[in-house]
């Protein structure tokens, strides 16, 4: 769904800056959840 709404930024609406920053602002989310998930399996490892 967020992926049909970046492409129809760059490809439909001609919107590339906005369509840009929205991708960058996922990529940077997703790059969070990743570490934070990876923070926790290091303090909840059971060795």
């Amino acid at each position: 769904m967020i992926a049909n709404i970046v492409a129809n930024l760059f490809g439909a609406d001609y919107n590339w800056p906005l369509g840009a920053a929205v991708a960058v602002l996922i990529l940077v989310m997703v790059l969070a959840i990743l570490t934070v998930t990876q923070r926790l399996e290091r303090r909840w490892r059971v060795a």
